[in-house]
């Protein structure tokens, strides 16, 4: 039985619809978040929609390249992979830029990179888009070996950990940031912003009919452009619209996709070269 379907469930109702999402924020803030995108999605295509996760992205990836999500939100690196290897269909992608911002807390004196020599940096789980540019930023300035490092746990329990003063600054998601209470913004200061690219992108596995691909994807334009529930979510999350991606976008995700693969085919627990 899928989950979340009932034991009385009418044998002539469609399976529950599954939209993956990438777990870049702890579980239940996610979910709450994107709520109201899969009730919005549940009343125009007349079936109901489950929101799906996994524990990590390393997890999470693996499904999506063996076809496990039907739809999904993806990073914009695993959604290259996921096209290429697994034959997944861009749908959308967010129309924001992806980023990170390079934080410190607001008593700190750093006002550039450089100002942190000696300091111990976090960046989030080396699978995320923001490690990618967060050490392409660092290492740029000369920053690794052990100043970089990856705590456990998603960007905002890092968040904590420097607030904690256990680590000196950090490289947080754009998008994440914006989500941050204003409480919790005011004890933090934005230092720079690593290279902006491509941001995540919604895709449906290649089974999927072209028919349910083409009413997914006015749904979701839907949500963004026009429903007041949509424009409350753009406030809350930082994402203000989608688009339809251009094959040149898509193709300029390459080097990061292979970086992406490199860290897939690690041993999990296995020590990286790469901070």
């Amino acid at each position: 039985m899928p989950v979340g379907a009932s034991a009385d469930q009418s044998p002539e109702a469609p399976a529950p619809l599954e939209f993956a999402l990438a777990p870049y924020i702890s579980t239940r803030p996610l979910l709450a978040l994107f709520q109201p995108l899969a009730t919005h999605l549940q009343k125009r295509l007349g079936r109901e929609v489950l929101l799906v996760t996994a524990p990590s992205l390393r997890e999470f990836d693996l499904r999506a390249l063996k076809g496990g999500y039907e739809f999904a939100m993806l990073s914009p690196q695993a959604a290259r992979l996921a096209q290429k290897e697994a034959g997944y269909v861009p749908l959308l992608r967010v129309a924001d830029d992806l980023f990170g911002v390079l934080i410190v807390p607001a008593a700190s004196k750093a006002t550039s990179v450089r100002d942190l020599a000696g300091s111990k940096i976090a960046l989030p789980d080396r699978f995320t888009t923001t490690a990618q540019l967060g050490s392409e930023l660092l290492a740029s300035e000369g920053f690794g070996g052990d100043s970089v490092v990856h705590p456990p746990g998603f960007q905002d329990s890092i968040l904590l950990s420097m607030l904690r003063g256990e680590i000196d600054a950090m490289v947080m998601n754009g998008s994440a940031f914006h989500q941050m209470a204003p409480e919790t913004r005011a004890k933090v200061r934005v230092v720079t912003e690593t290279r902006h690219i491509s941001h995540v992108i919604f895709l449906a596995r290649g089974d999927v009919s072209a028919e349910a691909q083409r009413s997914m994807r006015a749904a979701i334009a839907e949500f963004f452009d026009t429903a007041p529930e949509g424009a409350r979510f753009s406030k809350q999350s930082g994402i203000t619209g989608v688009r339809v991606p251009t094959d040149t976008e898509m193709k300029s995700l390459d080097p990061y996709a292979q970086e992406h693969r490199r860290l897939l085919n690690e041993i999990p627990g296995a020590k990286s070269s790469t901070p």
